[in-house]
């Protein structure tokens, strides 16, 4: 170019023409748009990547813990079935885990008291010099013997001793409002007692109360010592209760009969062994001693350089 040519003007553009509707520059949107080193955008993802990360996931998934199931609001128990969408009945193990109330130990009877000793009898008579009139020859006789004087140690005694099987008592037994008559028709009328024998006790000329269901009556006047003792026996054998001498002498020859059968039984048995070996000895024990005797022989001919004998 020629220094006299005229240098053209130079062509100045506003900042603000190559803006968009927002204000926004060319440049400034070209920043924006352009990915900024370490993004996420711009980095390219390596294959099979994804895949692993996810497998990975997955194992750790399986072996962390499942979660226990928290029991449902309202009391209701089972676990949530997440396949189904509902809650599971409990397991038996886990109801039956839940403590329950031992039952009741069942009392026997009164009056159904099975023992190897004497039944158990009761006096009841408000009069001390009764109760000692019964009682002695009663103990003396081997029974056992409670002796109470009012109708509410009666129903105590009977309730706090099973082997109760005998109540003799005074129809006029003194009481809190209730007599002896009462507490025979609460025996009777109770399942627990009803087995219990039970017998009054008359004195000067008394009769015994009617539509009392009662098994016996025993006339104190008219009885003493030998004959009172043999007409109680008799009440009582007649309701099924021996005299406890003869249970006592009974029980004494079946014990010796059975020791009698058990010696004998040893004897014998003895007496078998010991022939049977006797037996066995005899068919046994010589031909192995003439065995042993002949080879010491031999050995001993061995020995001292004697010639065997011929076969």
């Amino acid at each position: 170019m020629r220094s006299d040519e005229p240098i053209p003007p130079l062509r100045v553009e506003p900042a603000d023409r190559h803006r968009d509707r927002a204000g926004e520059s060319r440049s400034a949107r070209a920043r924006r748009r352009a990915p900024r080193a370490g993004s996420r955008r711009g980095r390219r993802r390596r294959p099979g990547a994804g895949s692993r990360h996810r497998r990975r996931g997955a194992d750790t998934a399986a072996r962390r813990p499942r979660a226990r199931a928290k029991p449902c609001r309202g009391g209701a128990r089972g676990a949530a079935d997440p396949a189904r969408g509902r809650r599971t009945p409990p397991s038996p193990d886990r109801r039956s885990a839940v403590p329950r109330a031992a039952p009741a130990r069942r009392r026997p009877a009164a009056g159904a008291y099975v023992s190897a000793g004497p039944p158990r009898v009761l006096i009841a008579d408000g009069a001390s010099a009764s109760r000692a009139q019964l009682e002695a020859p009663l103990r003396q006789a081997g029974w056992n013997v409670l002796a109470v004087g009012s109708s509410f140690e009666v129903l105590r005694a009977v309730r706090d001793h099973d082997d109760v099987s005998v109540v003799l008592i005074d129809p006029d037994l003194p009481g809190a409002g209730v007599s002896g008559v009462d507490v025979v028709r609460t025996l009777k009328a109770a399942p627990h007692f009803r087995q219990v024998s039970v017998f009054f006790l008359l004195r000067d000329g008394q009769s015994a109360p009617a539509d009392v269901p009662v098994d016996g009556a025993l006339e104190l006047d008219q009885l003493s010592g030998t004959a009172l003792l043999e007409a109680i026996r008799t009440a009582l054998r007649s309701h099924g209760f021996g005299d406890p001498g003869e249970g006592a002498a009974r029980e004494a020859a079946v014990r010796a009969a059975e020791t009698s059968v058990a010696r004998a039984g040893d004897d014998e048995v003895r007496a078998a062994v010991e022939r049977i070996v006797r037996e066995v000895a005899r068919e046994v024990v010589p031909p192995i001693a003439e065995r042993l005797i002949r080879d010491e022989i031999q050995r001993l001919r061995r020995e001292h350089g004697f010639e065997d004998p011929p076969p």
